[in-house]
C-alpha cells in the first residue's frame, strides 16, 4: 500500500545518498555528469491502474511536490502499460539540478569528486524543502502534520548521531576524498535537522537542538592532527569563520529579534528599512551573537518571534527599541 505524503521519512535520503555510489560508473570509475547523478537519485516511478488511460490527464493528476519537483517544467513524465499486469506505470526523470538557495558555510571542494558530491547534496536538500512545504499546504489535519514532523526530525537527529560516527571511522582508514563527503553530509544533515525544527516549530514539542552545540561536537569528533593538512584545510576554514566573531547581547533577546523584525517591516519612501530574510536573520543570531550569559541565542527562539502570526512572543511598551 502506497504512503501518504505525511506518512513518510523524507530526511533518509540525506543519509543514504553515500550509501551508493551514485557518481561513478559502476564499471569504468569515470565520473558521471550531474543531471544523471540527480535522475539517478530522484526519478520516481508511479503504479496506476489500466491500460488506455489519457497521458496528459494522468499527468496532470499528480502532485509534483509532493515527490520534490518545483514546477512541471522541471519534470519529464513518461508512461509505459503493463499488459499482463493491466496497469501503466508514470515515470518522472528530473529535467534540472535545484542549487542551494539557503546561506550555509560549506568547505571549498578540493576535486571534482567532491565539488560533484557538494552538488548533489545541495539539490537534495533543496528537495526535501518543497516536499517539507508540500506537506504543510496539503496535509488535511494537524494530526497528520504533527506525525510527519516528529518522524522526520526525530529522524534527522538520530542521523546527526550516526554521521557524526561515520566522521569518526573515516579518519581512522578513509581517503581525504572520503572524509570531505562525509564531512560534508554532516553538515547537510545539520542544516535538515534545523530547517524541519524551524519549519515544523508549530508542531513540534519536543526538545530541540542548536546548530552551534551539533556543529561544535562535529569538531570535536575531528582529528585535526591527523586531517589538517593543505588539501583538506577547508575544515578548519570553516570552524575559524563560524567562532571568529561574537557579539555579546546583554539585553532581552526578545528585544532584539523584535527591533529587526521592525526594521524588516518598516517602509520609508515606500522601501523597507531593512531588506532581508527571516533565514538570514536567524543565521545572524544564532551565528555570531551570545546572549549576557555567554551562551548562543537558540534558533528556535529566534525563528518563532520573527513569524508574522506570533505577535505575543514580540516585546511590546518600553522594552520595545524605537524606531525614529
Amino acid at each position: 500500500m502506497t504512503k501518504k505524503p505525511w506518512q513518510r521519512i523524507d530526511v533518509n535520503l540525506l543519509g543514504d545518498i553515500t550509501k551508493k555510489e551514485y557518481c561513478e560508473d559502476a564499471n569504468s570509475g569515470n565520473p558521471r555528469n550531474l543531471l544523471e547523478i540527480i535522475q539517478r537519485i530522484h526519478s520516481i516511478e508511479i503504479i496506476i491502474s489500466g491500460l488506455d488511460l489519457n497521458k496528459r490527464k494522468e499527468f496532470d493528476k499528480i502532485n509534483i511536490k509532493e515527490f520534490g519537483f518545483r514546477e512541471r517544467n522541471d519534470v519529464k513524465f513518461d508512461m509505459i502499460p503493463d499488459v499482463f499486469a493491466c496497469e501503466s506505470k508514470i515515470t518522472m526523470i528530473p529535467k534540472t539540478v535545484y542549487y542551494l538557495e539557503d546561506k550555509i558555510i560549506l568547505p571549498d571542494p578540493f576535486s571534482k569528486k567532491g565539488e560533484m558530491w557538494l552538488s548533489v547534496m545541495a539539490d537534495a536538500f533543496e528537495r526535501l524543502k518543497v516536499k517539507a512545504e508540500n506537506i504543510l499546504h496539503s496535509a488535511d489535519n494537524f494530526k497528520n502534520i504533527e506525525l510527519y514532523a516528529v518522524k522526520n526530525i526525530q529522524m534527522a537527529r538520530r542521523m546527526c548521531y550516526e554521521s557524526k560516527v561515520k566522521m569518526e571511522k573515516i579518519q581512522k582508514h578513509g581517503s581525504k576524498e572520503a572524509m570531505f563527503i562525509v564531512y560534508i553530509q554532516n553538515l547537510f544533515i545539520i542544516n535538515v535537522l534545523m530547517y524541519m525544527q524551524n519549519m515544523f516549530s508549530n508542531f513540534y514539542s519536543e526538545e530541540v537542538h542548536s546548530k552551534y552545540d551539533l556543529k561544535l561536537e562535529l569538531f570535536e569528533t575531528m582529528n585535526m592532527g591527523k586531517i589538517m593538512e593543505p588539501e583538506v584545510d577547508y575544515i578548519k576554514k570553516t570552524d575559524n569563520t563560524e567562532k571568529e566573531m561574537k557579539f555579546k547581547w546583554n539585553g532581552q533577546i526578545n528585544t532584539l529579534v523584535t527591533y529587526l523584525y521592525d526594521l524588516m517591516n518598516m517602509k520609508i519612501d515606500n522601501e523597507f528599512l531593512l531588506e532581508t530574510t527571516n533565514n538570514d536573520v536567524v543565521h545572524l543570531l544564532t551565528n555570531f551573537f551570545v546572549d549576557k550569559n555567554g551562551n548562543p541565542m537558540k534558533e528556535s527562539t529566534v525563528s518563532t518571534c520573527l513569524k508574522d502570526g506570533k505577535v505575543e512572543k514580540r516585546v511590546k511598551g518600553k522594552k520595545r527599541i524605537e524606531i525614529k
